[in-house]
């Protein structure tokens, strides 16, 4: 499977959740008058069991309300989930904007735009015996145009990430068959699916912004397309939509989240120094990048959960055996919250080379500009990126092996 090198776009995770001290004269009028609320309510199927609260020390069984992505949210309000699974809780929407709602913490989470009453339904809690890190995709049933936009683009992105775990794991059954029948795996590695497959979930995304582009919730699109090749675009909408909805400070945000995107990748292209970081490995002991200088070295970002990251561990291990007496090492940085899981995965794969957990996952994703994993890094001897690849696939391996044969 041929897959391009780890080419930068945008992600929710980037979205920064500074609060704009002023609003425009339009918006501070909006607020004057009386409050709006809006109801948002709901059923859970299935809750998170006591014992499992306990063993964590909180209570999962709530419904957050909040703002940011992933490892970056803030919840400003919550809701205790009643015993038949069912909730509701009035939000201010005075100022309409779009919130994230967090179903029984991390188990899902989705968008939902304070212009009208929503409702959401989720299963809940996993029940399931041997758990995989796929979220469903959860529906907003709601009289609001905004939502069903919200609605469309979550469907999208839902689609892509069933289409990918397709894609990786057809290509991981045909790789371990391939000696019985090595027509298929050379057939589905001549194809390039997922490339394809994105291919197609950018064309959908972008017939939902052509559609909706004066539309607040069309931001929820702008989120997931290349800011790198479409950011004239995108600022271009993000305008008009300041233009057209003063009060609406999501805008005016990620008008500035763009910006700053496009710095960052600027420091991250080839040739510029990788950022530094000192992370403790699974003894305690802080490990720094800077003490491979004098050696490449292969960041390996992952996690416990992550399915391709654990099947791409067999080949990076003959890579290493490979290269290591050739200034070569690999560094695997975790963005596990869950410690105990990750000392269990990294007992259970017995790598040669160092093991670090990040403790601000935010910050490391922030930093070199990820989200999904397994992402790499390859650094020189100097501290410099090389190159940067999302999966370990046969073209990344070539890649690499090409750059490491010059040694």
């Amino acid at each position: 499977m041929k897959i391009q090198k780890l080419s930068f776009s945008a992600k929710p995770w980037l979205l920064s959740l500074a609060v704009m001290a002023a609003l425009p004269a339009a918006a501070q009028k909006k607020a004057a008058g009386p409050k709006k609320w809006v109801t948002l309510s709901g059923k859970i199927q299935f809750q998170w069991p006591e014992e499992e609260c306990k063993r964590l020390g909180y209570d999962l069984n709530k419904v957050y309300i909040g703002k940011g992505y992933g490892y970056e949210y803030k919840a400003f309000d919550s809701v205790k989930v009643k015993p038949d699974g069912t909730y509701s809780i009035k939000i201010d929407a005075t100022v309409p904007t779009i919130y994230r709602v967090d179903l029984l913490k991390y188990e899902n989470q989705v968008e939902f735009f304070t212009d009208a009453d929503a409702e959401i339904n989720d299963r809940g809690y996993d029940t399931a015996a041997i758990k995989i890190k796929n979220p469903p995709y959860v529906f907003i049933k709601s009289n609001s145009l905004n939502n069903r936009i919200i609605n469309m683009v979550n469907h999208i992105t839902w689609c892509g990430y069933q289409e990918s775990i397709f894609v990786y794991n057809e290509d991981y059954f045909a790789k371990r068959h391939k000696a019985i029948d090595s027509t298929w795996s050379n057939y589905l590695n001549e194809q390039d699916r997922l490339n394809k497959f994105n291919d197609i979930e950018r064309k959908r995304m972008q017939l939902i912004i052509d559609n909706y582009a004066d539309q607040p919730a069309v931001i929820a699109a702008l989120q997931r397309t290349n800011w790198s090749k479409d950011a004239d675009k995108t600022l271009a909408i993000l305008d008009k939509l300041s233009a057209k909805y003063p009060w609406f400070k999501d805008a005016r945000q990620m008008k500035d989240d763009v910006k700053t995107y496009i710095v960052r990748t600027k420091m991250l292209e080839n040739g510029k120094p990788a950022p530094g970081f000192t992370y403790p490995d699974h003894n305690g002991n802080n490990v720094s990048l800077a003490s491979y200088k004098g050696k490449y070295v292969l960041i390996d970002f992952w996690a416990s959960w992550c399915g391709p990251c654990r099947q791409a561990i067999p080949k990076v291990k003959e890579l290493y055996a490979q290269y290591k007496n050739k200034g070569f090492e690999v560094l695997g940085v975790s963005i596990d919250h869950d410690k105990k899981a990750w000392l269990k995965a990294v007992d259970e794969e017995a790598v040669a080379w160092k093991q670090v957990l990040t403790p601000d996952i935010r910050k490391t994703q922030t930093e070199y500009m990820f989200s999904g994993v397994p992402t790499l890094y390859l650094i020189d001897g100097e501290g410099k990126i090389v190159d940067k690849f999302l999966g370990y696939t046969d073209e990344a391996e070539a890649s690499i092996k090409a750059i490491l044969n010059r040694l």
